[in-house]
């Protein structure tokens, strides 16, 4: 096989990948880490994704609290350990991913807690939340998903 049936090949598989994945619900859109993310979410906290997969604010309703969701899949040598958050409206799930797409953490913070940061800072559009302002909640899942940490 030359480089070009390889190649072919490759992204026929790839074809077949994401065509799976959105028939599992997985992906809805082309931003296959962040929609990973937040189905995962669902799975998790037993929640309903947002009806738009384009909704701006929130991305998961769960025992009728609404909750925003960030994903990161960064390379093990990436130091920045942040989320860009919009809002202070809703509590914040944030996955951070190995590079073979296992959970390395999950992060949790309140809506109060973003709202006492955010009134720390001048720009209320957003806000730059580091990781380590957040609880890690992965203890919470290893027992009952170990192989999404392994």
């Amino acid at each position: 096989m030359n480089e070009i049936e390889l190649a072919l090949t490759l992204f026929n598989l790839r074809h077949h990948i994401e065509k799976t994945l959105k028939d599992l619900g997985v992906v809805r859109t082309h931003k296959f880490i962040s929609d990973f993310g937040e189905w995962l979410a669902c799975k998790l906290f037993n929640g309903t994704l947002a009806l738009n997969p384009n909704e701006v604010d929130w991305d998961i309703e769960a025992n009728g609290i609404k909750y925003q969701v960030k994903t990161h899949h960064k390379a093990d040598t990436t130091h920045a350990q942040w989320s860009k958050i919009k809002t202070s409206e809703y509590p914040t799930i944030i996955f951070q991913l190995k590079t073979d797409y296992k959970v390395k953490n999950i992060y949790f913070i309140t809506k109060q807690r973003l709202q006492v940061l955010f009134d720390r800072t001048n720009n209320q559009s957003k806000y730059r939340l580091q990781w380590s302002e957040c609880d890690n909640i992965s203890e919470r899942f290893i027992n009952d998903y170990p192989f999404l940490f392994q």
